[in-house]
């Protein structure tokens, strides 16, 4: 792995790509652990971190997708650069050994879509085939309009490590960082529209939602979603609408947002 300069001043990694026979190995491995696990169907959800993809895939796991909140593709970090044949294969089988009812059940946030593509020497040109991978696929992406809102709650989730916020718990509220959430805001900004994106190339059979339109009418829009999922589930019957997840959203969070729209304006773009 070596270090270049490309455009600006932005220096970026640049790995050593997959030979092909690795690729075709890694594929086939893929491919043998849904075989193995009886993976007939697939339920994915995507979006960027803080849209709201942790809320409303507990929603839907409480009504017949179990697990559907699991990051499931979060450590494959370490073959996206290269990393050992053997070692993919245990993890790759351990990911879909999760399988239940002939259904595997995942949320991917970007990073970790990249890194598993990467593993497998897909990349851009080669959405389709990726996607094609998952078996039976249907996709839910989730995104957020309020992105100021989003960054905030994605750099105070990433500075304090608490992720989630559930009974009496109470978050630590750390210092403002214009620089830090800017860099929030950016990523968030590019997840989307890499998502956006990957959906469009990969011809996926998606369903888009927009955060703010599914909350205040859950058990509405969480019926739509249920009967797009139809046969991606494992049981059926009333629909729960209760979630023990909190919102973490409080005066601490509109105070930030007030400084960094201040600085925004400051700082001219």
């Amino acid at each position: 792995m070596q270090k270049v300069e490309r455009g600006y001043s932005v220096v970026q990694e640049v790995m050593r790509p997959l030979t092909n026979v690795q690729q075709e190995a890694r594929r086939a491995m893929m491919a043998e652990a849904i075989a193995k696990f009886g993976t007939q169907r697939s339920a994915l959800v995507t979006g960027s971190f803080r849209a709201g993809t942790s809320y409303i895939c507990q929603l839907l796991a409480a009504n017949g997708m179990p697990g559907l909140r699991n990051e499931r593709f979060a450590d494959f970090w370490e073959f996206s650069r290269g990393g050992s044949d053997e070692k993919f294969c245990e993890r790759i089988e351990a990911v879909f050994s999760s399988s239940k009812g002939g259904i595997f059940f995942s949320k991917i946030m970007w990073p970790h879509r990249n890194n598993l593509s990467l593993s497998l020497g897909c990349g851009r040109e080669d959405s389709a085939a990726f996607s094609k991978m998952f078996p039976d696929a249907k996709w839910l992406n989730i995104v957020r309009r309020d992105k100021v809102g989003q960054a905030i709650s994605f750099w105070k989730a990433k500075t304090t490590n608490q992720w989630q916020q559930t009974g009496s718990s109470v978050a630590h509220e750390p210092e403002y960082d214009y620089a830090a959430v800017r860099k929030c805001y950016n990523e968030i900004l590019a997840h989307d529209m890499l998502w956006e994106d990957f959906h469009k190339n990969a011809g996926t059979d998606v369903c888009h939602v927009f955060y703010e339109d599914f909350v205040g009418r859950e058990e509405e829009n969480l019926r739509l979603l249920l009967d797009y999922f139809s046969e991606h589930r494992l049981e059926k019957g009333e629909v729960k609408v209760h979630t023990v997840l909190k919102k973490q959203r409080n005066c601490h969070s509109a105070m930030i947002r007030e400084k960094f729209m201040d600085d925004l304006y400051r700082s001219g773009n």
